[in-house]
């Protein structure tokens, strides 16, 4: 058939059914849309599905694809300089593909020609071929004989083709998957070719194990890494957005679309604070700066009232902000909107601010902080008191973020507007984040109108629930699949420390004594006692301790986040937004610690042994526990090995007793990188005897790993005790000096492999779940 005289006709191209064996099995058989838009071939229900160009396998070069101007622009350049990986990646997908539709159908239907005439597996027609059908399919039976062995078949060839990826994985050294660029190119696009089929699956033959298992493979994590390195080249401006787009199930495919995409530009980088100045709507315009009248804005704060402003073209007057609606305008300076009441904004800025805000509220009152936040030192002070009042009682909130209304329209696909909102500037930004929630209707600005949350409703409805956590924080209904337009009530003082730990992933503030100040209304926390506090980490000290109950995991998580340097602190993270857990913002549920004044009590799983002193190359730690030997770690020193004995009761333990002694297993712990570095330059050496955990029990598994903070417990070390130490009393706590964060895997033969690569072993004695107090 030909596809190019398909396309001209507007329709759907019915293909023969004599074709391909598996299609003539189904009924109907399936359509090729050849003049829809591209954009609109990318989601079946509520799955996002998305292919690259995949060069088809030299064995099948004798297959004849017709000559097409090659305009794609999902293609990776492919080098050949491994022929043997390449070759079995460029089998994966041909097989599996061969399998499931045939290769008459892929010739005829969705080969293409190469810059050089070389047969290219063309995900535009794999996109026309595959979503139409897959749509087709999820809205009929799938209670048929011809779909169930459709989905026996897709089954049988993904399970096929990602257990030979496994192989590759497991049989190619890392270091070679993540720097030679040929297999990382054809890696990626095959890879992402059996995750793409996995979600077709999942959402045309609700085979959703397929997806699940896939999305938990170890070759999800070389994938995920591997996009890291490529779109962290190309967004190198914006990684905290890149970051930000990792976000779990389904995440390959859209991964892969944002490869293809232009990069956004995080601006705040640019920002100068101490030279900046407020921009004009265009750089050629030079009118006039406005401000409002200063003595009234100051006046109604010393009143313990917020300004909000009307602009009638030439100047602004000032409103108490209860006698009319009003618009409180979320912005992030870097787009030049910034500036404080007793300077004002150019003219032009004003016009435009006020034509946006006319369309939410007739008067057009509005708030923003560089008119209505005075430089005043009191008054500034006051100002920030009330912002978390001002967002709340605002009857919108409108969010202007220059990345989003210059790479958004009305007519944008879902998939484009998810990836500018998530990696846009406003996204990034920690004072945004109260603005945002705090909003009873929240509109984003468009390059042609004004968006709220229900934009996202129906097919985009759960991938936007994952990937926006401020969006999954508002009012919203799975059921239905659509967010809320208002919030109800004022989620003022709703929000716990563990609440908005996965909502500040990734934000940042120019300013890190900021950080307490942008989240204290949404936290119940007086602003004044975190202002009595000059510095920054006193600032976060305060909070914790205004808090209270905080996550157990707060001290194990942030492998690469920096801790406080106060006493008893040390445990303390100096930005809440580190709290990731290897690069995911899905941590457990492992109930609270309580934080004092003398450090945080909480239960954990304490692993201890003869002290160990890191210096020089030291990575990790292999611990095995039976006796206790000193280990000093210096020089070459990269991880420890312990096989830890516990005094717990164990079902693998062929002694009786519920406090029978056994062997549990090999535990590699790894230190975290900027710990490593440290220690190997020489501007670190650390001493630790023990380590703790959240989880109850070590249990024996080659891929979970498990976030751990080192420790020093004193009273091991002075009194030179054993195990019994360990044993305390319900009202007493094991005192725990902070040492660095690291993770955890338990796999003994894997971590023995690795050992004498920088490793140290030592023995060591496992007591689950005792009263900590961690310095």
């Amino acid at each position: 058939m030909d596809l190019t005289s398909s396309a001209t006709s507007g329709s759907l191209s019915k293909i023969d059914s004599e074709t391909c064996s598996v299609y003539k099995s189904t009924d109907p058989v399936p359509f090729m849309d050849t003049s829809s838009p591209i954009k609109d071939l990318r989601w079946i229900g509520h799955h996002f599905i998305y292919f690259l160009n995949i060069p088809w396998v030299e064995g099948y070069n004798h297959i004849s694809p017709e000559p097409v101007s090659f305009e794609d622009d999902y293609f990776i350049p492919l080098p050949h300089d491994d022929p043997q990986i390449i070759q079995h990646l460029r089998f994966v997908s041909m097989q599996a593909l061969v399998d499931f539709v045939g290769e008459d159908v892929i010739q005829k239907y969705v080969l293409v020609r190469g810059p050089s005439q070389e047969p290219i597996l063309s995900a535009d027609r794999l996109s026309r071929l595959l979503i139409p059908w897959g749509r087709q399919l999820c809205n009929s039976s799938h209670d048929t004989i011809p779909v169930r062995e459709l989905s026996r078949k897709l089954t049988l060839t993904l399970e096929k083709a990602f257990t030979t990826l496994k192989t590759i994985v497991l049989t190619t050294p890392s270091i070679a998957m993540l720097t030679e660029p040929s297999i990382d190119s054809l890696f990626i696009s095959v890879g992402t070719l059996m995750f793409s089929l996995a979600h077709w699956a999942a959402a045309a033959l609700a085979i959703s194990e397929l997806s699940v298992t896939a999305d938990s493979r170890r070759m999800y994590l070389e994938l995920v890494l591997l996009y890291k390195r490529v779109l962290n080249a190309q967004w190198s401006s914006n990684g905290a957005g890149i970051d930000r787009i990792v976000v779990g199930p389904g995440t390959i495919p859209f991964l892969a679309y944002a490869a293809q995409s232009v990069p956004d530009i995080n601006r705040s980088k640019l920002v100068d604070l101490g030279n900046y100045t407020p921009l004009h709507v265009e750089s050629s315009c030079h009118c006039v700066f406005v401000k409002p009248p200063v003595t009234e804005v100051i006046k109604l704060l010393g009143e313990g009232r917020f300004p909000v402003v009307v602009f009638d073209g030439s100047k602004l007057s000032v409103r108490d902000w209860k006698t009319e609606p009003y618009v409180a305008i979320s912005h992030v300076w870097a787009d030049g909107l910034g500036s404080v009441t007793e300077e004002g904004l150019p003219m032009c800025q004003l016009a435009r601010l006020a034509t946006l805000v006319k369309r939410l509220v007739p008067s057009g009152a509005f708030w923003i902080d560089s008119i209505c936040i005075p430089g005043h030192k009191d008054s500034r002070k006051q100002a920030i008191k009330l912002m978390a009042a001002t967002y709340e009682q605002a009857s919108q909130v409108l969010v202007i973020d220059a990345g989003i209304r210059t790479q958004c329209t009305l007519a944008s696909s879902p998939e484009e507007c998810l990836l500018r909102f998530a990696t846009s500037t406003w996204m990034q930004r920690i004072w945004t984040l109260q603005e945002g929630i705090l909003a009873r209707s929240l509109y984003f600005e468009l390059a042609d109108g004004l968006v709220d949350c229900t934009h996202f409703n129906g097919t985009p409805y759960f991938f936007t629930h994952e990937l926006l956590p401020l969006f999954a924080s508002r009012p919203h209904d799975h059921a239905t699949r659509s967010f809320h337009a208002l919030t109800a009530k004022s989620p003022l003082a709703q929000y716990s420390y563990g609440d908005l730990i996965p909502l500040l992933w990734h934000r940042k503030t120019s300013k890190p004594a900021d950080e307490g100040l942008a989240i204290a209304g949404l936290l119940g926390v007086d602003v004044a006692e975190l202002l009595a506090e000059s510095s920054a980490e006193g600032r976060m000290r305060k909070l914790l301790l205004l808090c209270k109950n905080i996550p157990r995991y707060v001290p194990v998580a942030g492998w690469q986040g920096k801790k406080l340097r106060i006493p008893g602190f040390r445990w303390a993270p100096m930005s809440i937004a580190d709290l990731s857990w290897m690069g995911s913002s899905n941590l457990p549920d492992s109930g609270t610690a309580v934080c004092t004044e003398e450090g945080l009590l909480g239960k954990y799983t304490v692993v201890h042994f003869a002290p160990v002193r890191a210096a020089g190359f030291f990575t990790a730690l292999l611990a095995t526990v039976t006796s206790i030997a000193p280990v000093r770690a210096a020089g070459f020193f990269t991880a420890l090995l312990a096989t830890v004995t516990s005094n717990q009761s164990s079902r693998t333990s062929s002694l009786s007793g519920d406090q029978a002694e056994c062997v549990i297993s090999g535990v590699h712990v790894e230190l975290a990188e900027e710990t490593t570095v440290g220690i190997f330059e020489g501007n670190l050496t650390l001493t630790f005897n023990g380590f703790i955990t959240m989880d109850k029990d070590l249990v024996n598994t080659s891929s979970g790993e498990s976030p751990v903070a080192l420790v020093f417990i004193p009273s091991l070390f002075e009194q030179n005790r054993d195990a019994s130490a360990c044993h305390c009393q319900k009202t007493e706590h094991l005192a725990c000096e902070f040492v660095t964060t690291g993770k955890m895997f338990v796999d003994f033969e894997s971590a023995q492999s690795l050992a004498g690569r920088g490793w140290k072993n030592v023995e060591a004695k496992m007591h689950s779940l005792i009263p900590v107090l961690l310095t």
